[in-house]
């Protein structure tokens, strides 16, 4: 009985085998980052072409941003 004790007892304090962790690593660096275009100006112009004015800059704006973000977004995914 005392050897499976003394046995028990020597497994118990046996090293253990290391264990490894997963840590996620950002696929962009935060100034990879493009900015997202300003938002409308609430409440809209009350011209329609003043409107479309700014909603036609803002889609262009919109455009551009999602030229930039796709492709590293894409290269993240991968």
């Amino acid at each position: 009985m005392r050897i499976i004790l003394a046995a028990l007892a020597l497994a118990a304090c046996a090293p253990k085998p290391p264990v490894q962790v997963a840590v996620p690593v950002p696929c962009l660096r935060a100034d990879q980052v493009p900015a997202v275009p300003p938002r409308l100006p609430q409440p809209a112009p009350a011209d329609a072409r003043d409107a479309l004015d700014l909603a036609l800059a803002s889609l262009a704006d919109w455009k551009a941003y999602g030229a930039v973000a796709d492709p590293l977004l894409r290269a993240c995914a991968e």
